[in-house]
């Protein structure tokens, strides 16, 4: 029976109940038209099938039965959302493309029964390459909350395939400025008045553009300086439809990986944007981290002013200094390396001593302001020890100096690390190349660590285990130390931070 055979019986649904895609057709008719569209293309690949299997006969209807499961479950998800997001043709440009993705998945998983086990996984990788491609595309094209969403999967190194956070890494949260009245219309929209009002001055070059927000240098009507943090006009609506997309995506293909745990994944980085988007967690954040440092004056956070700030407006002090690496790349020796040293206490009391920390360290969000104090800009992105969490830390440190590979496997699992279906390898085995690697040699001191390397060879080695789950405070800590020792390794390799963390332990305040 030919492809033809097959639409044929696909489109004779009349007399259906009205729980049919046919039927639902005339209730939700423009997503409709782009999930036919789409399940469209899957029949149009059926075409090629003899091609691609060599026999039509033994697997058209199954390739076909896949697809109308996509069909059927994506109508069903898309039916369920919010009427103001799916009549969005931001939803339906971005909606369509994913059922596309996931389709592609889905024919791969049927076509992967009739080929051996090396061809399966070479189509497989060849797919994730493409696809990948497809969403970084997507990405830059859309820009959004699709950006954000973007980076933070990047992320996820030990769960996504290397296709993904290859592509996924290269996003840049750059773009074109929009115009000063929407900004002065989001400015009034927030504060009830006109800009005018609320600020003496707002100058109407930004200083920065990203995807979700843009900052502008100000004056208060005292005459201080200070910079407001500006959300894009509409961001949280664009935010959710894009949020929404990607979570129906994952559901519909979390059955296909489910060792991935693309749901939670989803929700993880849902949660994630969410966080972004509301600027009074991000003014704690900020109060918090200053009374932390409230008697080391080295260390400067921008002061913050909750009267003139808002969930999508931030107000804040105007850092004054200079970028980190140019000041790095032009100072002599010495003073460079005393910022270096100040750089690495701060991190090792934020981490050890307090147990809250800047979990986006890079170098763009670090100031040498006067008198060579190191400034920090940018808290949407902190993480926060519990007493617990820390205690088991502290555990596992001794796990690992008497090589107890059992103790640190119930360690992991208390963390939060989770061995889901199908992963490649328990936590026993993982907490025994940890300990592998993190031993010291018998004649090796712990200043002789290379923190750099050691960091590096333990994210690499999570990868090795994309069936293990790991909890967000050890990702972005791993992030933390790995961009800390890059930057120390490239201009004061005699900082060791391990080293200093280490001085920290008896200063811990949880």
């Amino acid at each position: 029976m030919k492809t033809r055979t097959v639409r044929i019986i696909m489109n004779n649904r009349k007399g259906l109940p009205p729980s049919s895609p046919a039927y639902r057709d005339t209730l939700f008719s423009r997503t409709g038209r782009v999930v036919n569209r789409s399940c469209a293309l899957v029949f149009n690949i059926l075409g090629n099938t003899e091609k691609l299997v060599g026999d039509i006969l033994r697997d058209s209807f199954a390739v076909a039965g896949e697809a109308e499961a996509v069909y059927a479950r994506a109508w069903d998800r898309a039916a369920s959302v919010n009427a103001a997001i799916r009549s969005a043709p931001r939803f339906t440009r971005l909606f369509s493309d994913l059922v596309r993705i996931v389709a592609s998945y889905r024919i791969h998983s049927v076509k992967s029964r009739f080929l051996s086990d090396a061809e399966a996984a070479q189509a497989l990788e060849a797919l994730h390459q493409k696809n990948a491609r497809r969403i970084y595309d997507l990405c830059v094209e859309m820009r959004g909350g699709l950006i954000k969403i973007g980076q933070f999967a990047s992320t996820y190194t030990n769960a996504l395939p290397p296709a993904y956070i290859e592509y996924l890494g290269r996003l840049q949260d750059r773009v074109p400025p929009v115009p000063y009245k929407a900004i002065a219309r989001r400015i009034e929209s927030e504060f009830g008045r006109p800009a005018e009002q609320v600020f003496a001055r707002v100058d109407p070059e930004p200083i920065a553009a990203a995807s979700l927000a843009q900052v502008h240098p100000a004056e208060l009507h005292d005459g201080t300086r200070v910079v407001i943090k500006v959300q894009m006009p509409d961001i949280e609506n664009t935010a959710e439809i894009d949020l929404t997309a990607f979570t129906i995506a994952a559901d519909l293909t979390n059955d296909l990986f489910p060792a991935l745990g693309l749901s939670e994944i989803s929700r993880a980085l849902a949660d994630s944007v969410k966080k972004e988007l509301d600027y009074r967690q991000e003014l704690a954040n900020i109060l918090r981290f200053n009374r932390q440092t409230v008697d080391d004056p080295r260390v400067v956070a921008p002061k913050v002013y909750p009267g003139l700030s808002t969930q999508r407006i931030l107000t804040m002090e105007k850092l004054e200094g200079e970028h980190l690496i140019p000041f790095l790349e032009a100072a002599a020796p010495d003073r460079r390396n005393r910022l270096l040293a100040l750089i690495a206490e701060s991190f090792c009391s934020q981490i050890v001593t307090h147990g809250f920390f800047h979990a986006d360290p890079h170098p763009g969000n670090m100031f040498v302001l006067p008198g060579d104090r190191l400034g920090l800009i940018d808290f949407g992105c902190v993480e926060h020890f519990s007493a617990g969490t820390y205690a088991l830390y502290m555990e596992m440190i001794s796990a690992i100096l008497s090589r107890d590979a059992e103790s640190m496997a119930r360690l992991f699992e208390s963390m939060g690390f989770s061995a889901g279906a199908g992963a490649g390898a328990p936590l026993r085995e993982m907490a025994t190349d940890f300990i592998e690697l993190l031993m010291l040699d018998p004649d090796q001191s712990l200043a002789d660590v290379d923190t750099t390397q050691k960091l590096t060879r333990g994210l690499e080695l999570i990868k090795k285990y994309p069936g293990i789950r790991v909890p967000r405070h050890f990702v972005l800590l791993g992030r933390v130390l790995l961009t800390l020792g890059g930057i120390m390794m490239r201009y004061n390799p005699d900082i060791n931070v391990f080293m200093l963390m280490v001085d920290q332990m008896g200063k811990n305040k949880l």
